[in-house]
């Protein structure tokens, strides 16, 4: 973080921006960052934790308050020397600032990380009082750890994959597959590979095959982020396929520069052809410029067309300075399944298996700042959620919803047992309890569409909704997590479906059928599976 890093809104509400230069915590063989607010380190290859950002927060704090950088450094290698010459305190060149602030702000600058504040949370609380402030609610704050979860347990898979991401960038690229069941943790470490190669100097491009399902999504996707991610370079080499891609999709034509041009061949089968044709080139031929990781989650709900896409990156890929990232999601039945079981023949294949007790350990600690107890909350959430990464932090996020984890003056409190009854004891269960968290127009939603199998278009929950607009019915029906768009959904269904009760299940057939007769899509088979259910209630 450093000052070019921030923005302020016109409210004067302060913004992140440009997460170029991102590590993940833990140890790094990489010294990046802006030499003034870089901690000691990440230059001496230290473990990084929470403390590298408080450090980094206080040499922006320091700027802000005198107009300086705490150590002016204009190249990493003049750190050292300035290090070793004491701080000067803010009020130094600042006389306003008041003592209580000078000292937060140089014990977040202290060179020594268990110097310093362990969270950014203890620093708010801090200034909250040195500045005579409300006290804010704790909410935020018990949020900001569970949307920034550790990685545990999987060092070993992560440093499998990043072996073969070095190997594509020297030229023997290849293509690897993530498998496992739902929550298992494929996309979170797809995001950490991603991460790694960007560090590495590679372009990296993520799709979620579960966003749309229409015809070659998932190629159009990811050519639309290369654009954005290197205009001059895509440009360049989608110039000779610039007709053909333009005339499949919109999006295609406004990033090429121009609308579709010609009319198309007739037959069905050249034209897929000539698409499958132009993605391969567009892709192999930027990889010969830059080192490509191209990213697909949930690979199982591709379509057919961005399915084949994929093989043929993969094959092409051996020889190039391009990776293919997938994640699979285990029993489910893929939407191009003769597709799927190519790639995953051709591919390397990582099945991801739950956490052991360490991990699950460890990954209480990260979640509740090493909290005393953290250990035994960490042994009964394993034990109630399998070992599986989602269920465990949806528990451990229950836990902190009863009041039985509560986070008091900067801390976790932690009890030091959890009587069986406070929490599920099974997946069906915590997706009951997420359940009985949402609104009341999610509820009724996600019971309208639990009777509803497959891909859940937005017309589809529009026309089930009795909420007004599309933009409402969007946050409703995501409010579950079931996926960035609605698509396909989590197994939310049978207790949506229980909680509507016997007298209402047939209600809930009956509005749904309806209602989704504007969809066009759905609609035959829709019916003929309400009509089924119908009759065997």
């Amino acid at each position: 973080m450093s000052p070019g890093n921030i923005r302020l809104t016109a409210d004067g509400t302060a913004r992140l921006l440009d997460f170029g230069a991102l590590a993940s915590f833990g140890t790094n063989t990489e010294v990046i960052g802006t030499p003034p607010f870089m901690a000691p380190e990440i230059l001496h290859q230290s473990p990084l934790d929470a403390r590298t950002d408080v450090y980094s927060l206080g040499a922006v704090g320091y700027f802000c308050l005198t107009g300086r950088p705490p150590f002016p450094a204009r190249h990493v290698n003049d750190l050292p020397r300035l290090w070793a010459t004491p701080l000067a305190p803010p009020s130094a060149h600042s006389p306003d600032v008041p003592p209580e602030l000078d000292r937060l702000i140089l014990s977040m600058l202290t060179l020594d990380p268990l110097g310093r504040p362990e969270t950014a949370a203890a620093v708010m609380d801090q200034l909250t009082v040195i500045g005579r402030l409300a006290p804010e609610s704790h909410e935020r704050a018990e949020q900001s750890y569970f949307l920034s979860s550790p990685l545990v347990g999987r060092a070993t898979q992560m440093e499998w994959v990043t072996n073969r991401i070095d190997q594509a960038l020297e030229g023997k690229g290849g293509a690897v597959v993530l498998e496992g069941a739902a929550g298992i943790g494929k996309t979170r470490i797809a995001n950490e590979l991603c991460l790694a190669a960007t560090l590495k100097g590679a372009l990296s491009l993520r799709a979620d095959a579960e966003a749309t399902c229409t015809s070659f999504a998932v190629a159009v996707t990811l050519t639309r982020k290369l654009f954005e991610a290197c205009p001059d370079v895509a440009k360049r080499a989608a110039e000779p396929h610039a007709s053909v891609l333009a005339n499949l999709a919109p999006e295609l034509a406004e990033v090429l520069g121009g609308s579709a041009s010609g009319t198309p061949t007739s037959d069905l089968n050249e034209r897929r052809a000539g698409y499958h044709r132009a993605f391969r080139e567009l892709f192999l031929s930027v990889s010969r410029e830059c080192a490509l990781l191209v990213s697909v989650d949930n690979v199982h709900a591709a379509d057919d067309d961005s399915a084949s896409f994929l093989v043929t990156l993969g094959r092409e890929s051996r020889a190039s300075r391009l990776f293919v990232l997938t994640t699979l999601r285990t029993g489910v039945k893929p939407s191009a399944p003769e597709a799927i079981r190519i790639l995953r023949e051709r591919a390397q294949r990582l099945r991801l298996s739950a956490l052991d007790a360490a991990a699950c350990e460890l990954l209480a600690n990260g979640l509740f700042g090493g909290a005393a107890n953290a250990g035994r909350v960490g042994g009964l959430l394993s034990d109630r959620s399998g070992g599986v990464p989602r269920q465990f932090i949806e528990l451990a996020q229950l836990m902190v919803q009863k009041k039985i984890a509560k986070y008091e003056a900067g801390s976790w409190v932690l009890p030091l047992d959890v009587a069986k009854d406070e929490l599920p004891a099974g997946s069906e269960e915590v997706l009951t309890a997420r359940l009985s968290e949402l609104g009341v127009d999610a509820v009724r939603l996600a019971q309208a569409l639990a009777v509803h199998a497959g891909p859940i278009p937005l017309a589809v929950a529009l026309a089930v909704s009795d909420l007004s607009g599309e933009g409402r019915t969007y946050h409703a029906s995501v409010r579950h997590r079931r996926t960035d768009a609605p698509g396909q959904r989590e197994p939310v269904q049978s207790p949506a479906r229980s909680r509507a009760g016997p007298l209402g299940r047939p209600r809930l057939h009956q509005h749904t059928r309806g209602d989704t007769r504007q969809d066009p899509e759905g609609r035959a088979a829709l019916r003929a599976r309400s009509d089924r259910r119908l009759l065997l209630r």
